[in-house]
């Protein structure tokens, strides 16, 4: 509408100016050199037009000529792009449906059309060469990424991600380290989160527990895992420092663990056996005492009978054990704590209640072992004894430390753990459970570098 308008609205000047000349004749006299021309004012002005559009057609020929090399180049890009958009999606393709030959030719194709989007070809490139075990040309392919601009964090990600895969942790860090250098302010958090968990690896728990403060001040830990994994550096940094000797250092770095976590049982053993050999009984006590009350431990029991032995208690002192368990009465380690130190005073009937009542919160395994010694100590029938036995088959296995990752199992607690060198990974409970969970998230996924990047 509103063009039918314009054009009825030049129309009508073009009409009106046409009349309006013709309502004023006149002429237009030219004088050049020996000839004098006398125009109607009509016709000279139609010559005007005629010479205004040849001018606009020669000024727009010279305007297509001039420009025809670039719109030459132009069309070259965009047929290019074309093309390079489509080799990197059938990459992709082929990436996804296992054929890295073919991903590897279509991401050198989306590479050659593509000059200035070099990343995410050579990504694709990088992972067809791993996939098809030429690890060294994959790591060099990524290593052109490091000088990219846009490139470069994702190339830093890739190396870290493949060194760790060969379990290479020194060449992990060595580009982690590089990477927060070089990128310090530019990543979204999970440089520091990788480079402080690298460090952990590799037990620099100095450098590891910077890092961690700038990935949680980055949000890229969150306050309960940051907490979790700093109260393990500093544990396993005191655990070093005491195999080096340098005995105080380390007790002051365990009490700063402890008073933050009364009931992580590493830095509580750690610090009590130094109390131990320091002869420094009360303030082991004291520290056994408030474990206890957060979370009653089997550990704990030991340490409190080896208090007791330096403090002259017998082993059958059953008041002893409960000055400990009473600060946690209902647990069932409170339980099974006093059974044991009861059945070894020859008070079988108190322990086989004290059985009862574990066995009620939680049946172990252990405790119907020990349900049967008394039972057979006691003289029961076979009858009796058989069915602690049979219990003791069916039910759930005595808690341990567990790696859920590999579903490994360990007497003490690492920081640690073998094979990978993972960082605190150890769980306390009952393996029926944890290992259940053993391997999960682990299958692996085709480029999930480019997901998670």
């Amino acid at each position: 509408m509103l063009r039918l308008l314009w054009f009825l609205l030049r129309i009508g000047l073009l009409v009106g100016g046409a009349m309006w000349l013709s309502a004023r004749p006149g002429t237009v006299n030219i004088q050049w050199m020996d000839y004098d021309i006398n125009i109607h004012f009509g016709f000279f002005l139609l010559i005007l037009l005629v010479l205004l559009m040849v001018a606009m057609g020669l000024t727009r020929l010279g305007i297509y000529m001039s420009t025809l090399p670039e719109r030459h180049r132009d069309r070259k890009v965009l047929k290019n792009t074309e093309k390079g958009l489509e080799a990197l999606t059938l990459s992709l393709s082929a990436a996804a449906a296992g054929d890295y030959g073919h991903t590897q030719y279509q991401a050198e194709r989306a590479l050659k059309f593509l000059p200035g989007y070099q990343p995410l070809p050579l990504i694709l490139q990088s992972g067809a060469q791993r996939k098809q075990g030429d690890f060294e040309k994959a790591d060099a392919t990524l290593k052109t990424l490091l000088s990219h601009p846009e490139g470069a964090v994702l190339a830093a990600r890739a190396l870290i991600g493949n060194a760790i895969e060969q379990n290479n942790i020194p060449a992990a860090l060595i580009y982690a380290r590089t990477a927060e250098k070089d990128y310090k302010g530019r990543d979204s958090g999970w440089l520091l989160k990788s480079l402080y968990e690298l460090e952990a690896r590799a037990g620099n728990w100095e450098a590891a527990e910077s890092a961690l403060q700038k990935a949680l001040k980055k949000k890229a830990v969150s306050k309960d895992q940051g907490a979790d994994d700093l109260k393990a550096m500093m544990t396993a940094q005191a655990l070093d420092l005491l195999a080096a000797g340098q005995t105080a250092s380390a007790e002051k770095i365990l009490k700063k663990v402890v008073r933050q976590h009364t009931a992580f049982i590493p830095a509580v053993e750690s610090l009590c056996e130094r109390y131990l050999e320091a002869g420094k009984k009360r303030a082991a006590t004291s520290l056994l005492k408030a474990a206890w009350s957060a979370a009653p431990h089997p550990l704990l029991v030991r340490l409190w009978r080896e208090v007791g032995r330096l403090s002259g208690k017998k082993e059958t002192d059953v008041s002893w054990i409960q000055k400990l368990v009473q600060y946690y009465p209902d647990h069932y380690e409170s339980d099974f704590a006093l059974a044991n130190v009861q059945a070894v005073a020859g008070l079988t009937e108190d322990a086989r209640k004290s059985l009862e009542r574990a066995i009620e919160k939680s049946p172990q395994r252990r405790f119907y072992k020990l349900a049967a010694d008394l039972a057979q100590k006691a003289g029961g029938s076979a009858a009796s004894i058989h069915h602690y036995l049979e219990a003791m088959s069916d039910a759930r296995p005595d808690p341990i430390w567990v790696c859920p990752q590999t579903g490994a199992l360990f007497e003490r607690w690492h920081p640690l753990v073998p094979p990978q060198g993972d960082f605190n990974v150890l769980v306390w409970g009952f393996p029926d459970e944890l290992q259940k969970s053993a391997g999960t998230g682990t299958e692996e996924r085709l480029f999930s570098l480019l997901t998670n990047s």
